[in-house]
């Protein structure tokens, strides 16, 4: 196979794995199908077609291809989500194989799936939004098979990958009708976050975009010891404004049934972190997850069928050990800072939008640890976090 022939292959490839995966969620906002069931194979159809497009150019696409076969039978068989050992949890592995199927992805990819994507998201939230209310369903709204914590993740997602065309459109002297249009599906996007989150998941999606608009202030030109506090101010600043914005609007709301307010939120994370420290074996390996959700801290939320941590680090800490949350630990920072480094090399709409929505969702599992619990929100993270690998070469 030559050259163009194997680049029209992988485009037509990245188009139809597209496809698959906006249709799965819309299907899912709709209540059409179950979150885990057969109803995702569309979805994982999707990642398939990514890695396999990447075949050729990444050879260890074998092995995520493998792992990815390991979870069909937990993504897709409704129950029995954990491997019996626990030697690793479906839901993370799928996030990694989500990631991988997006690594070194082009410009046009991701152009081209934020552009849809925040799109038809919104507007199929409003239909959602409109079911829910001739149903008469109050309280926050869960669109179809999701909860009301998934489908606020889900558009806050939407508003992060928004915002940033907005504000780089309102920079230029004549925004148009293309700036009326974005304009729209931000304000679309941040009604439903209202709607199905309250106003903590709009804090956090701002908080993300504005960071991300900040970068280059970081960045700018100076002294390497300026540049380091511009950078740890702007950290402080935004872990400031994340907490700020969910203790004024506490997402307790939301599952009333797991937790009572914020204090039982904090002795949980408490309780979480502190758990590997306990005996050296769960310093090195964690309690794994049956334990942790089962009798670890039920002191504090006593007669609970399931206890979640509600912050993604914490869990993994109880589960897997501080070996692995230094690792992931070393992982964001890597992100991190690459993430910089590249908006600072090409400040685009696409760059932005991409760290604001990688950020938002980083943010985001550290409020509520809930995510984990739908396939679709396990590939869309992983799409994220692969962003950050981005190709330059398609600029």
């Amino acid at each position: 196979m030559n050259a163009s022939m194997r680049n029209g292959w992988r485009e037509l490839s990245a188009r139809l794995a597209i496809g698959l995966i906006l249709l799965n969620a819309i299907t899912v906002l709709l209540g059409m199908v179950a979150a885990e069931s057969l109803g995702m194979a569309p979805l994982i159809g999707g990642v398939l077609l990514l890695l396999i497009s990447r075949l050729g150019e990444q050879p260890l696409v074998t092995g995520w291809l493998v792992l990815l076969l390991l979870t069909l039978r937990m993504t897709l068989g409704e129950g029995d989500r954990y491997l019996p050992q626990e030697i690793t949890l479906s839901d993370a592995l799928l996030v990694l194989v989500a990631a991988a199927a997006g690594f070194r992805a082009g410009v046009r990819f991701w152009d081209r799936f934020q552009t849809l994507f925040a799109t038809l998201i919104p507007l199929t939230g409003v239909i959602a939004w409109v079911l829910n209310a001739l149903n008469g369903n109050s309280g926050p709204l869960a669109a179809g098979s999701l909860t009301a914590a998934q489908s606020a993740m889900l558009f806050g997602l939407s508003l992060s990958l928004a915002l940033p065309r907005v504000i780089a459109i309102c920079r230029r002297d004549h925004p148009g009708l293309q700036g009326l249009g974005w304009g729209l599906l931000s304000l679309i996007s941040a009604a439903l976050c209202l709607a199905s989150g309250g106003p903590w998941v709009l804090t956090l999606a701002v908080v993300a975009v504005l960071t991300v608009q900040l970068i280059p202030w970081c960045q700018a030109a100076g002294a390497v010891s300026v540049r380091r506090l511009r950078a740890a101010l702007l950290a402080v600043l935004t872990l400031g404004a994340a907490t700020a914005g969910t203790l004024l609007a506490s997402p307790s709301v939301l599952s009333p049934q797991a937790t009572a307010g914020m204090a039982e939120r904090v002795s949980l994370l408490r309780c979480f972190l502190a758990a590997p420290f306990s005996l050296w074996e769960r310093f090195a390996l964690g309690v794994g997850f049956t334990n942790s959700s089962g009798w670890l801290c039920q002191e504090i939320v006593p007669g609970a069928q399931q206890i979640q941590a509600n912050n993604l680090l914490a869990q993994i800490a109880a589960d897997n050990g501080m070996l692995a949350l230094a690792g992931i630990g070393a992982l964001i920072v890597a992100a991190v800072l690459h993430g910089g480094r590249l908006i600072c090399r090409l400040p685009s709409p696409v760059i932005s939008a991409g760290l604001s929505g990688a950020l938002f969702s980083l943010l985001d599992v550290q409020i509520h640890g809930g995510w984990a619990q739908s396939s679709l929100l396990q590939v869309l993270l992983g799409l994220q976090l692969g962003f950050i690998s981005l190709r330059l070469e398609d600029r």
